[in-house]
């Protein structure tokens, strides 16, 4: 997770983007890129995509799948605090499931 707070949602966007072109040199094009509205797209037209992030109007999502990882890019803004995270999923490691209070 990205933990450096930056001025507005216009430098997270572009934080954003320069992680996915390091991630897309190293695993070649993602299999999902989507930027998913929480409102009616006019709200975000009507802010701008830097501050419809920061309102929380918006996430970005962009995965790869390689043989053996998933890897998930994400931002998301929660109480106006925007966040950039990486997922690395090995698919060769087996889920344990909790089965106590069962």
């Amino acid at each position: 997770m990205l933990t450096e707070k930056l001025p507005n949602g216009g430098r997270y966007i572009q934080s954003f983007n320069i992680i996915k072109e390091s991630l897309v040199t190293k695993y070649g094009e993602p299999v999902e890129d989507i930027i998913s509205n929480f409102v009616d797209q006019s709200r975000v037209d009507n802010v701008g995509e830097s501050s419809a992030l920061e309102y929380g109007y918006v996430a970005y999502k962009t995965t790869w799948d390689t043989e053996e990882t998933e890897i998930l890019l994400g931002m998301l803004s929660t109480n106006y605090e925007v966040q950039i995270t990486i997922a690395y999923t090995d698919k060769n490691t087996e889920k344990e499931v909790d089965t106590n209070g069962l």
